[in-house]
């Protein structure tokens, strides 16, 4: 029988041992596990952790910064709550177009004559004032903003007035501007007998309000645009005075198109279609 080993051979046998696990791993359930690709296996993890938050979190952030991008893009053409598909007929595509409005009247416009009815007609025309109100259908109001509970809604079809009267924007603004245009060339008895008809029968005290509002109304609407074209100048003379080059390219939708559509659509308000007992009234302009 052999002799038991001797201490010193135990530690030997130990040490070479411990030796061969910390080169090869750790032994677990009969198998050799390397610590060094344990912990590289969880650092990979981490990376690849990390680098897949750092591509959502960018791809999120572009998402984002584009839609508000677009929505600042479009905020200046079409209103907060988009438009609506009673417009589907009109041609609404933005393009560059250029706009020649010089100092001097050196194209002979028609809408700059002095005491002209053919300027009147011409701009009565363009703001589509005569033809009267459009009339949007119930199923498409609370897209635009409408409250059924308050605006007026005409309900008449027997003569065919189904409807939200609205108007729109656009030919308010060249109303407005017309307004202003009428009341600075020229004396009130004059402006007076080319007003529309429905005006005729409005006080001076009520005309002089609506001036005053016209002028407001377009002061917060370029406000609103805040248009950031630039307007380059061009030398005038040789002593350093400057004078701006007034033929400049905008981005424009075709107003021609939203003019017609307004001149075939609109219903003019007369008395045709009455508040029904309940209706939200007003008893006075706002």
């Amino acid at each position: 029988m052999a002799p038991p080993p001797r201490y010193s051979e135990l530690k030997e046998d130990s040490s070479s041992s411990s030796s061969l696990l910390s080169e090869e791993g750790t032994a677990y359930d009969g198998h050799v596990i390397n610590p060094t690709r344990r912990q590289w296996t969880a650092n990979t993890r981490w990376i690849i952790i990390l680098f897949t938050s750092l591509i959502s979190t960018n791809i999120f952030t572009m998402l984002i910064t584009s839609k508000a991008v677009q929505s600042n893009h479009k905020a200046a053409f079409i209103p907060p709550y988009g438009i609506p598909p009673f417009f589907n007929d009109v041609s609404l595509q933005l393009k560059p177009q250029q706009i020649y409005a010089p100092l001097y009247d050196r194209d002979h416009s028609l809408y700059r004559k002095h005491d002209s009815p053919e300027t009147e007609v011409a701009w009565r025309e363009l703001t589509q004032l005569d033809s009267g109100l459009l009339l949007l259908p119930k199923e498409q109001a609370a897209q635009v903003g409408i409250d059924p509970k308050k605006h007026a809604y005409w309900n008449n079809p027997e003569k065919g007035l189904v409807g939200h009267p609205v108007r729109l924007e656009a030919t308010h603004q060249l109303h407005c501007l017309n307004l202003l245009r009428r009341y600075s060339y020229f004396h009130y008895n004059y402006t007076s007998e080319y007003d529309a008809e429905p005006l005729k029968q409005v006080p001076f005290h009520y005309r002089r309000i609506h001036v005053d509002h016209c002028v407001d109304y377009l002061r917060n609407r370029l406000m609103c645009l805040s248009d950031m074209g630039l307007i380059p100048y061009f030398w005038l003379g040789d002593e350093g005075d400057v004078v701006g080059d007034m033929s400049r390219t905008f981005t424009c939708r075709n107003y021609e198109s939203v003019r017609q559509f307004v001149k075939a659509k609109a219903e003019p308000a007369d008395g045709r279609a009455k508040p029904k007992p309940g209706d939200y009234v007003l008893y006075d302009y706002i």
